[in-house]
């Protein structure tokens, strides 16, 4: 029986970056289902919510590159203007934008600061959760599958 072209297409070209140094279908396969992947599941988290989860410190510390980002960008100011308004009870209404590279870059950058490194991991948490490239793909694929690929790629190299 033939390997799933899309399987073979999958470890080959290695999207995810999840394959690097798997040599043996069973390392394949512990990649594929391990949860390892950063996924955005709530896109949007007001600023109410990022306060309610960190010490004075750290939100001031937020606010503070918050305040800076909108001194050189209008769209960074718009958002900010956007962040005080009120929302729902249930804090997901309006506000960070976590389905945005740069916001997540941001958090980034809030981490680098020295005693940040946790208030950011926990900002991140609001938004998002660790997944398998597995239930990234949706796909129902089984170890027996990852033996019949590498073994038509170990033929085929």
């Amino acid at each position: 029986m033939a390997a799933d072209a899309a399987l073979i297409t999958e470890l080959s070209t290695d999207p995810g970056g999840i394959y690097s140094g798997c040599t043996t279908a069973e390392e394949y396969w512990a990649a594929y289902v391990a949860a390892t992947i950063p996924e955005v599941y709530q896109r949007f988290i007001s600023l109410r919510a990022c306060a309610a989860i960190l010490t004075d410190t750290e939100y001031a510390t937020f606010r503070a590159m918050l305040t800076s980002a909108a001194t050189s960008s209008v769209r960074v100011a718009d958002m900010v203007a956007m962040l005080i308004q009120p929302c729902a009870d249930s804090g997901d209404t309006g506000g960070l934008d976590f389905g945005c590279d740069g916001v997540r870059a941001m958090i980034d950058q809030f981490g680098a600061i020295e005693g940040m490194a946790t208030a950011a991991a926990a900002l991140k948490a609001l938004a998002e959760r660790t997944v398998s490239r597995q239930s990234q793909l949706g796909q129902s694929w089984r170890l027996l599958d990852f033996i019949r690929a590498v073994r038509e790629m170990e033929a085929g190299s």
